[in-house]
């Protein structure tokens, strides 16, 4: 059994995966740029999310690639690590460091064990274990959080969604990958736990996305119809 055989290599993987979990892009950027505290502003939730409502969209975007790359780097080297030990157990061992990986993330040790909610870097695991599923996986987030303004749906219905497919598509890989996917599905969830009591309670606040679209968009075509007019009004001081 892969847990036995090889338990200290993956004693290693998770201990590497949890430490660079427990970084947190969002304290880091919020301090360094902005100069304030994310965790006083806002939600106080130190993630993608937050961000964008404080800081605008630069900064949630920032936020999201640096934790998504906290799923990434730790999963990759899992990855080389077993398919040159033990190919057959590489998936299962990204699997198993993407849940310590995720569970620095909610709760870092660098940063009192106040963390974010998981989903961008539950999406860099997944963007090393199957690229394709995440590819199309991403646009329910997108989609859904275009429609509905709350990323807590569009993050739930996405970790939901990956932990149905991997138990239909593939639990050819065996019982341990498909328990491993579903531990990081139930760790972010359990990190979701407020958001989905306000779901219920139809208190959940909306992230603005819609708002700050259209917003830019009017601005844009203000300024649009500003210029056509200057362009206007000297052709005309020209012909006169």
């Amino acid at each position: 059994m892969v847990l036995i055989e090889f338990w200290w290599q993956l004693a290693l993987c998770a201990l590497g995966g949890y430490l660079v979990g427990s970084v947190n892009f969002s304290v880091i950027f919020s301090r360094l740029i902005k100069k304030q505290d994310i965790r006083q502003s806002g939600s106080h939730n130190p993630g993608t999310t937050n961000m964008f409502r404080v800081f605008g969209l630069g900064m949630g975007f920032l936020t999201f690639v640096c934790d998504a790359l906290k799923g990434v780097v730790p999963s990759l080297i899992s990855l080389c690590v077993f398919n040159a030990i033990s190919p057959s157990d590489a998936l299962y061992a990204v699997y198993f460091t993407g849940f310590f990986t995720v569970l620095g993330h909610i709760f870092p040790i660098w940063h009192k064990f106040r963390g974010g909610k998981g989903v961008a870097t539950t999406i860099g695991i997944l963007f090393v274990a199957q690229p394709l599923l995440n590819v199309c996986a991403i646009w329910i987030i997108v989609v859904i959080v275009l429609i509905t303004d709350r990323m807590s749906v569009s993050a739930l219905t996405y970790m939901l969604f990956c932990a149905v497919w991997h138990w239909v598509f593939l639990a050819q890989y065996g019982l341990l990958t498909c328990i491993a996917v579903t531990a990081i599905v139930a760790l972010v969830f359990f990190a979701h736990r407020n958001n989905i009591a306000r779901l219920f309670r139809g208190k959940e606040l909306p992230m603005g996305l819609r708002k700050k679209v259209f917003r830019l968009k009017s601005e844009k075509a203000i300024q649009v119809e500003k210029d056509f007019e200057n362009a206007v009004g000297d052709n005309d001081k020209e012909n006169n």
